[in-house]
């Protein structure tokens, strides 16, 4: 029992390793205030970026404009 618990936890470590690699960011485009539809871009393990960094909203009268990332 402890040989099945021990190779199940080994190998759920195992995952989140391999998941924690890439990241991914919800991106979504905004133009005079009005959302467009949600898209998922890939941050690679050499990209010194984050999420909020590939964002380029500039809001102007109460309403945004561009690109924000999360």
């Amino acid at each position: 029992m402890k040989r099945v618990l021990s190779i199940l936890l080994i190998s759920v470590g195992f995952i989140f390793i391999f998941n924690s690699c890439n990241k991914n960011c919800t991106c979504r485009g905004w133009f005079d205030g009005v959302a467009g539809e949600p898209y998922k871009i890939e941050l690679s393990e050499n990209d010194p970026n984050s999420c909020k960094e590939k964002s380029t909203v500039v809001i102007v009268n109460d309403r945004k404009t561009g690109i924000e990332c999360k």
